[in-house]
């Protein structure tokens, strides 16, 4: 008889730490639910969709020499019986989700970063003027070069509508802002919310699993890094949310003025991404507040995963 769940596997997920992690996973799922719920998403939308995904790991994950898992395996392993794993392998979800993140960075936010970035509509890292038809460079060939078949009249509005861009008393365009962050929830919206929580989960799970290996001193882990308090005023957590804010879009800035850099100097080099592949890398800061509902209380605290 096959193992359905490898053995190094069940000696780290001991029963204690699967509680632990039942238990918590009702508290990251609760803002969720209220999320989806306001979404018109109903619980057996939502558990399709974490079928999908306990089936997708399971399969690429679990399997033998290399090679996808079988039906037979990735349903011992998830508990999910053979006919269901059968039924949602055969489903369009794996193509949906794959178009939904066929470009994880929004156009427009693209056209924000290359106006910073690219020489050609830069200088030294400051957006140069431009003129939405005329002129050479304008608007309108920005748009064309990094936003694809957006007319530049729609980037320009919803930019505009944003507060990312100004139109000077010449008639030129100005950005404001590096990102393009939608106001309203829509479909970016969305992809934003689930792309920020995407990347931490698996910054999350990356580091479980490299400490679970090589164990807390490791040096491979990815920078987690949080402080917080339940011992501020409603005055002070103000004052807290203005100086995180600042000090996190200053370095956000300097971040992203290094990613540019760095993309250019790539270009000029000719240098790719390793065989080919495009990876995404970044680094992403949130600010958190509860209401109160039962997390644990304390001051002053920090958590580092892994510890180096």
């Amino acid at each position: 008889m096959v193992d359905a769940v490898p053995k190094d596997s069940r000696s780290v997920w001991n029963s204690g730490l699967q509680r632990a992690a039942l238990v918590g996973l009702g508290g990251f799922l609760r803002p969720l639910a209220r999320f989806l719920l306001k979404s018109g998403i109903r619980y057996r939308e939502f558990a399709d969709i974490a079928k999908a995904a306990f089936i997708s790991v399971a399969a690429d994950e679990y399997g033998v020499r290399g090679r996808p898992a079988s039906l037979s395996r990735v349903a011992a392993v998830t508990g999910i019986g053979r006919k269901e794993v059968s039924r949602i392998h055969k489903s369009d979800m794996a193509q949906l989700e794959a178009k939904f993140w066929a470009s994880e960075l929004n156009p427009l936010t693209q056209v924000l970063h290359f106006w910073h970035s690219d020489p050609e509509f830069s200088v030294d890292g400051v957006p140069r003027l431009l003129g939405f038809l005329d002129g050479e460079p304008s608007f309108a060939g920005l748009v064309a070069r990094y936003a694809g078949n957006i007319p530049p009249n729609v980037a320009r509005s919803e930019l505009e509508r944003c507060g990312a861009i100004v139109e000077m008393a010449d008639g030129s365009l100005r950005a404001v802002r590096r990102q393009y962050t939608p106001n309203e929830v829509d479909v970016e919206f969305v992809r934003s919310m689930i792309f920020s929580l995407k990347s931490l989960a698996g910054t999350l799970a990356h580091n479980a699993d490299v400490i679970s290996r090589e164990g807390p001193a490791t040096v491979n882990g990815r920078l987690e890094r949080y402080a917080w308090t339940s011992s501020l005023s409603e005055a002070s957590r103000r004052d807290f949310r203005i100086l995180a804010e600042r000090k996190a879009e200053e370095l956000l800035l300097h971040l992203d003025a290094w990613i540019g850099e760095r993309e250019q100097l790539d270009l000029s080099l000719g240098v790719t991404p390793d065989q080919g592949q495009k990876k995404t890398c970044g680094f992403g800061v949130y600010h958190f507040e509860d209401a109160g509902d039962g997390e644990a209380a304390g001051r002053g605290q920090a958590c580092l995963h892994p510890e180096k």
